[in-house]
């Protein structure tokens, strides 16, 4: 493995681990709320979509809380940015139920 490819992803997971903090956790309530939204919503779905989220879009910048935009809006930026952060298909699924459900909780 290269040394720089493999110190560089540490960088990557320790940046999103530390912005990850200000985002919100899944509590039951949460699983709830998505279920009325997306039926196959489980709390490892959601906390998938959470890490996806961190990872990915915050390897670019600090990702923005779910709060600050409307469901269509981060259906929009999610479309936007997908490419840009490596989602397809399942993780962009993900990624944008995890944002849906604790936008404008």
């Amino acid at each position: 493995m290269n040394r720089r490819i493999w110190s560089s992803g540490v960088a990557t997971f320790a940046v999103g681990a530390c912005v990850a903090t200000g985002l919100p956790t899944v509590a039951d309530k949460d699983v709830e709320r998505a279920q009325t939204m997306f039926p196959e919503a489980t709390r490892e779905r959601l906390e998938s979509g959470r890490q996806t989220y961190t990872l990915r879009c915050g390897a670019c910048h600090e990702p923005y809380a779910p709060a600050l935009r409307s469901p269509s809006e981060w259906e929009w930026a999610v479309a936007e940015m997908s490419e840009r952060a490596g989602l397809a298909g399942e993780r962009q699924q993900l990624v944008l139920q995890y944002l849906q459900t604790f936008s404008h909780r």
